[in-house]
């Protein structure tokens, strides 16, 4: 199971439906997406039986069953080690970042406001022999150009970048796919072990604007 570290974002979408879109929407119940691009016509006698309705809604439109591309991808990992994770000692943390300046986010590629925080493992299952090196996956649903997590807040030009540790290199996210970390490493006859990153401000194209700085990864452990 995937975690959230930064923050915990949930987006919402507002539907919008007229009262032509109704017995549709009531008709073909499995499809509710895109219904309202149909309308319903006044004048189908309300004796047809439903299946010629479906018929004619099937014709038009195949996707209302079947959305060719629309594709659900499941990863995860079996693995003899079963540490359990957190961040600063939480499973859900909130990462606080200093205020900082616009002029400290002026030009072109600036960084202000780095902060560490802590990937602990515990719980594990200790090796008499072996030392183990655990990845850490961070995954974030977007990224900028520069693989950073975007801004969701209000400040302008402004955006989030993960380092491998406090003045090490940047993390390079990938919007949709996780990406693997090294740090973890857990000493033979150890339990737990712990690694600590780091995430600033950054402004890709400079002239960074006041605001909120708000953004969220996920993470998870790699054993593999």
């Amino acid at each position: 199971m995937r975690n959230s570290v930064i923050a915990i974002l949930t987006m919402g979408v507002r539907l919008s439906s007229s009262p032509r879109c109704l017995p549709m929407m009531r008709l073909v119940q499995f499809a509710p997406v895109g219904i309202c691009h149909f309308f319903w016509n006044d004048r189908i006698l309300m004796g047809v039986m439903m299946k010629k309705h479906l018929a004619v809604l099937l014709l038009l439109s195949p996707s209302l069953v079947l959305a060719a591309g629309n594709t659900i991808t499941f990863r995860g990992q079996v693995h003899a080690q079963t540490c359990q994770v957190s961040v600063d000692g939480s499973a859900n943390p909130v990462v606080l970042l200093p205020t900082v300046a616009t002029g400290d986010l002026a030009a072109v590629g600036s960084a202000a406001g780095e902060t560490p925080f802590v990937v602990s493992v515990s719980g594990c299952t200790a090796s008499a022999t072996d030392a183990l090196k655990i990845k850490t996956q961070f995954l974030a649903s977007a990224a900028t150009s520069g693989n950073n997590i975007p801004n969701l807040g209000t400040a302008k030009n402004v955006a989030l970048q993960l380092r491998k540790s406090v003045g090490g290199d940047a993390i390079k996210l990938v919007g949709g796919s996780s990406v693997s970390v090294d740090g973890l490493e857990m000493a033979a006859g150890a339990t737990s072990a712990s690694h600590t990153f780091a995430v600033r401000y950054i402004s890709e194209n400079g002239v960074a604007g006041a605001g909120s700085v708000i953004g969220s990864v996920q993470y998870a452990l790699d054993y593999l």
